[in-house]
């Protein structure tokens, strides 16, 4: 009866074992079957940063420099004549406490991106390398005769590039003003809102080619092309049962003077990204 319960016990060890041994074999093979990104949560988040930091800055250099596209003169959505209120800042966004207007008529030949050039010299001259001249306010002058115009004012530097892009904005509104005697003011301009973050150093170069892989089965790995919002959409999960395993080395990154580097690894990665621009 003893040798008998011995028995009994040994066989129910015995199953204990292999079923343990079995669970945790299939949580291995579950585990193995999950593929993983072989790049740190660190790294992923700087280029997330990064790229949102350069959308930014993208953004308000499109704002500020709304009229180096404005080459032709149909592109003036019919206006003829501007007065153009700026202000001068330093390389390091700081006012320089200097507003002044300038006037630029189309009949000059001159496009305000000329007008704009000359400006930039001048204040070159007497502040050195690296300033900046943002147009912050304007009246907007379209010609209906010898004795009537529309004019509309401008009193955010953003409002430029919103109208310009499509000849139209909510917040530029052109009134008729008959006479031939009356005066033109412009309005004053609202504060430059630069961006609170500085400006990567350098940034990803695209096309890019990455490493994915079939989330329901690891041996379905393969290399693909993608541009920005498709690598940033791979990094962060965000297209359905595929995960982003790696980048393909080395990598080619455009540093802000337009230069390019390479990086053979994540390491190298992690130094470009952590880069000072000022070093």
């Amino acid at each position: 009866m003893y040798l008998s319960r011995k028995i009994t016990s040994l066989i129910i060890l015995v199953v204990l074992v292999a079923f343990t041994t079995s669970c945790s074999n299939d949580n291995e093979v579950l585990e193995q079957q999950n593929p993983q990104s072989q790049i740190s949560d660190a790294l992923k988040q700087k280029i997330v940063s990064n790229s949102n930091n350069r959308e930014d800055h993208d953004m308000f250099n499109n704002q500020v420099n709304w009229y180096r596209n404005l080459d032709q003169s149909s592109s003036y959505c019919g206006v003829e004549a501007a007065l153009l209120a700026y202000e001068l800042f330093d390389a390091n966004n700081n006012s320089l406490n200097i507003i002044d207007i300038a006037v630029w008529a189309i009949e000059s030949g001159l496009t305000i991106d000329d007008v704009a050039n000359e400006i930039e010299q001048m204040a070159i001259a007497e502040f050195g390398e690296g300033v900046q001249i943002i147009f912050v306010a304007s009246l907007l002058i379209k010609p209906i005769d010898d004795a009537s115009f529309e004019v509309a004012e401008i009193t955010n530097y953003a409002t430029f590039a919103d109208f310009f892009d499509d000849c139209q904005s909510p917040d530029v509104t052109f009134e008729v003003i008959e006479g031939s005697d009356f005066d033109f003011i412009v309005p004053e301009g609202d504060s430059v809102e630069f961006p609170d973050v500085s400006v990567p150093c350098v940034s990803l170069d695209f096309p890019l080619s990455i490493v994915v892989a079939d989330a329901n089965d690891i041996s379905q790995t393969f290399e693909i092309s993608v541009n920005e919002d498709e690598f940033l959409a791979y990094l962060q999960g965000d297209i359905l049962n595929t995960v982003f395993i790696n980048f393909v080395y080395p990598v080619s990154l455009m540093t802000n003077d337009g230069t390019q580097l390479f990086a053979n690894n994540e390491e190298e990665l992690e130094i470009a990204f952590d880069e000072n621009c000022t070093d």
